[in-house]
C-alpha cells in the first residue's frame, strides 16, 4: 500500500522528480574510507577524484513526467540515454553537487543551482535530495522546483532597488523617506545632509517634524496630513526648514506616499529656493530700474510689434502704454525722418548688431521732439534674435541749448571784434578832434571855417560817444549811465538839415 501511495506521489503533481541508485558511489566511498589516509592533502585530492568519477556512478531509476517535459525527453530510456549530455558540467554542476552531498553521507539537503537549455535559455531550480529508508538499498529522490521566475523577479527587484538608490542620491534635490505610521525618518539622501547640515544618523529615527522651525510646523503637519489623505500629490508648499546654526533655508516641498509592504512610507523633496529668490530679486530689481529710468525704453518683437514701454516714454511721447502696445513704432515718425534712415537702422539691427542714432519723433499732440536712440537686438541662447530694445533720450531741450550758446559764441566773437575796431577807431578819432580844436583856436570866430570846425568837433564827439557805445557792447569798457537831454540832439539835426537844403556842404 505504501509504496502505491509513492508510486502516486512521484508520478503525480508539477514537480520534476527523479529516483537515482547511487549504490556504485556507495562502495567507492567505502573503499576511499578504508584506505586511512592520513595526508588531508592527498585525501582532499582522492575525493575529487572520486567526485568527477562519481557522476558516472550515479544510475538513474525513475522519472516521472514533468521531468521528462523539462527536459524535453520522450521516454525514461531515452532519459537514461541522453543522461550525460544533460547534465554535462558545461551545462549545469547538479549531480557534481549531488555526488558532493552523498560522499558527505547527507540524507536531505537542497541546493539551488541553474542549467542551461538551448531552447528555453538558462533556468534556475531548488533542488531537493532526499535519501530513501530503504534496507540494503541506496536510492535518493531528487525533487526539481523551478524558480526562474522568481529569480528573475528577484532579479528585476534589485535592479530597481539600485535604480531608486542612484536615483535618490543622485539627484540635487534633498530627499528623505518617512515611516507614516511611526512619523520617523527612515533615509535620507546626501543632499539632505547638505541642506540641513548634519549627519545622517542624527536625522535618521527622529520625527521629521523636527526639521522645521516652530513657526512653521503647523502649516507643515496640515499639508502632510491632506497629501496621505489625498490622492493628488501634485500639491506643494512653499516654507522654511532650519537649517546649519539655526538658519532659515526657504525650501519648497513636495510629498508622495505609497503602500511598502504592510507600511506606508511617504517622500519629501526639498528644493531649495534661495537661488530662485535671488534671481527673482535681482529680475525685480532689473525691472524697478526699467521703470524708474529717466531714459525712454520700448521692446519690439522681430516684426518691430511694441510689446513693452516704460513711464518715462509715456511722459515723453504723450501716449499710454496701452495706446501703443501692439503698435509699430512708425506711429512715432514724423517727415523730418527719412524712409532711407529707417532701412538702414533695420538693415543694421537685423545682422545682430546695435545701432545708435537720432529720431525727428512726433508726439501725440503733435510737437516734434528729438531723440538720440540706441537700438540693441536681444539673442536667446541659441543665439537667434527674439527682440529688440530701444533706449532712447529725449535732447530737444539740449539741442536748443546748444543752439543758444552757439548764437551767444557768435555774439561774443562780433563784440570782441567791434571792440578791436572801436579802438582802433577811436585812436583815429582823437586826431581829428584834436586838429579841428586846435585848427579852430587859430581861426577867426563868426567865419566858415570857424563853424564848420565846429560841426567837424561835435561830430568827433558824436562819434567817440558812439565808440563808447560800441566798447560798452563789446564788453570791454565800464557802462556810464547819463541823462540824455533829447532837446539838443534835436537842434543838431535841424542844423544838419538846413546846411544840407542851402548847399553849405
Amino acid at each position: 500500500m505504501a509504496n502505491n501511495y509513492f508510486q502516486i506521489f512521484f508520478q503525480s503533481g508539477q514537480i520534476a522528480r527523479w529516483l537515482i541508485d547511487f549504490e556504485a558511489l556507495h562502495l567507492e566511498c567505502e573503499n576511499l574510507r578504508r584506505l586511512e589516509l592520513s595526508d588531508l592533502d592527498a585525501y582532499l585530492s582522492a575525493e575529487r577524484q572520486l567526485q568527477e568519477k562519481g557522476v558516472a556512478l550515479l544510475q538513474s531509476l525513475a522519472v516521472n513526467t514533468s521531468m521528462l517535459a523539462l527536459f524535453a525527453v520522450k521516454s525514461e530510456t531515452d532519459f537514461k540515454l541522453r543522461m550525460p549530455s544533460l547534465f554535462s558540467t558545461d551545462k549545469t554542476d547538479i549531480l557534481r553537487k549531488v555526488t558532493s552531498l552523498l560522499l558527505h553521507e547527507k540524507k536531505n539537503a537542497c541546493f539551488e543551482a541553474q542549467l542551461s537549455q538551448q531552447d528555453k535559455g538558462r533556468l534556475y531550480f531548488t533542488v531537493y535530495m532526499d535519501v530513501l529508508p530503504e534496507e540494503g538499498k541506496h536510492v535518493a529522490m531528487l525533487s526539481f522546483v523551478d524558480i526562474t521566475e522568481e529569480r528573475y523577479l528577484i532579479s528585476q527587484l534589485q535592479e530597481s532597488m539600485e535604480k531608486y538608490r542612484m536615483l535618490i542620491t543622485a539627484a540635487n534635490d534633498a530627499i528623505i523617506l518617512i515611516d507614516c505610521a511611526m512619523n520617523k525618518i527612515l533615509e535620507v539622501n546626501p543632499q539632505a545632509v547638505i541642506l540641513f547640515s548634519r549627519q545622517p544618523e542624527s536625522m535618521v529615527g527622529s520625527d521629521h517634524a523636527l526639521l522645521y522651525p516652530k513657526e512653521e510646523r503647523a502649516t507643515y503637519r496640515r499639508y502632510y496630513q491632506q497629501q496621505l489623505q489625498s490622492e493628488d500629490n501634485a500639491a506643494s508648499l512653499d516654507t522654511a526648514i532650519s537649517g546649519g546654526d539655526g538658519e532659515l533655508v526657504p525650501v519648497q516641498i513636495h510629498l508622495a506616499s505609497a503602500e511598502i509592504g504592510e507600511r506606508r512610507v511617504a517622500l519629501v523633496t526639498f528644493h531649495d529656493l534661495r537661488n530662485r529668490l535671488k534671481l527673482e530679486e535681482r529680475r525685480r530689481l532689473l525691472a524697478t530700474a526699467v521703470e524708474q529710468a529717466a531714459e525712454s525704453i520700448m521692446i519690439t518683437d522681430l516684426s518691430g510689434t511694441i510689446e513693452y514701454v516704460n513711464p518715462a516714454f509715456e511722459e515723453v511721447s504723450g501716449y499710454d502704454i496701452t495706446e501703443v502696445v501692439g503698435r509699430s513704432p512708425k506711429m512715432l515718425r514724423s517727415s523730418e525722418t527719412s524712409r532711407m534712415e529707417t532701412n538702414l537702422m533695420w538693415q543694421e539691427i537685423s545682422k545682430g548688431q546695435v545701432w545708435r542714432g537720432t529720431f525727428t519723433n512726433r508726439r501725440k499732440d503733435g510737437s516734434l521732439y528729438k531723440e538720440e536712440a540706441t537700438i540693441t537686438p536681444v539673442k536667446d541662447g541659441q543665439g537667434a534674435i527674439r527682440h529688440y530694445v530701444a533706449v532712447k533720450r529725449d535732447i530737444t531741450r539740449q539741442l536748443t541749448l546748444e543752439n543758444q550758446v552757439r548764437q551767444s559764441q557768435k555774439m561774443q566773437a562780433i563784440g570782441t571784434l567791434a571792440g578791436g575796431v572801436a579802438h582802433d577807431f577811436n585812436n583815429i578819432l582823437t586826431a581829428i578832434l584834436g586838429y579841428a580844436e586846435l585848427s579852430q583856436a587859430l581861426s577867426q570866430e563868426n567865419t566858415v571855417l570857424h563853424d564848420n570846425l565846429g560841426e567837424v568837433i561835435r561830430g568827433a564827439e558824436r562819434a567817440g560817444k558812439l565808440i563808447n557805445q560800441i566798447l560798452q557792447f563789446s564788453r570791454q569798457s565800464e557802462k556810464s549811465v547819463s541823462t540824455l537831454q533829447i532837446d539838443l540832439i534835436v537842434n543838431e539835426v535841424l542844423k544838419l538839415f538846413t546846411r544840407q537844403s542851402s548847399g553849405q556842404y
